[in-house]
């Protein structure tokens, strides 16, 4: 969703409310693509003063991310906050070389999907789960706990007990 705002540029000083379709289908993660879903429009509201131009909206979107217990996908919600501030110079936003953010394009022309794409990916949660109690995956044969138990032998040695274990080993050879 690209919104050209030269024509209102030229006009001058406005302030106006605008509703774009919402087109951000997934977002890239750690290079996987995860499904988005979120509204049919997103609402903005544009306030050009003259020598700033002010994008101001949002929207609720849900994201997909597997369980990081687990790996079983489930959806996080995320809602996205929109607020932009570009400086305006002979009708057109400028933007500086090396400015990390590629929102405009030809001068004129804003990006809303990238700005969505960008604050989902900041959005993300630090840990997902599918649920509060998670049990995981077995980590011998991968069974997903939550769906049923597995008959694996899950118990991990302390190393800091091995010589210990090595001593009794040694005590049972002897009887």
């Amino acid at each position: 969703m690209k919104l050209d705002v030269s024509l209102d540029l030229a006009k001058g000083p406005f302030e106006k409310e605008l509703a774009v379709p919402f087109d951000v289908a997934e977002v890239t993660v750690a290079g996987e693509a995860r499904k988005v879903e979120g509204p049919e429009e997103v609402s903005l509201h544009l306030v050009f003063d003259g020598s700033h131009l002010s994008v101001d909206g949002g929207c609720d979107c849900s994201v997909t991310y597997p369980c990081d217990r687990c790996l079983t996908d489930t959806v996080v919600d995320s809602p996205v906050e929109i607020s932009l501030d570009f400086p305006v110079s002979d009708g057109h936003i400028q933007v500086t070389p090396d400015d990390p953010e590629d929102f405009v394009e030809n001068g004129h022309i804003i990006d809303i999907s990238a700005v969505i794409a960008e604050e989902l990916l900041i959005g993300k949660p630090g840990k997902v789960l599918c649920r509060p109690d998670c049990k995981g995956i077995c980590p011998v044969c991968g069974q997903n706990l939550n769906e049923g138990t597995c008959n694996c032998d899950r118990t991990v040695p302390d190393p800091r007990m091995q010589q210990f274990q090595d001593v009794f080993k040694k005590f049972k050879e002897v009887e």
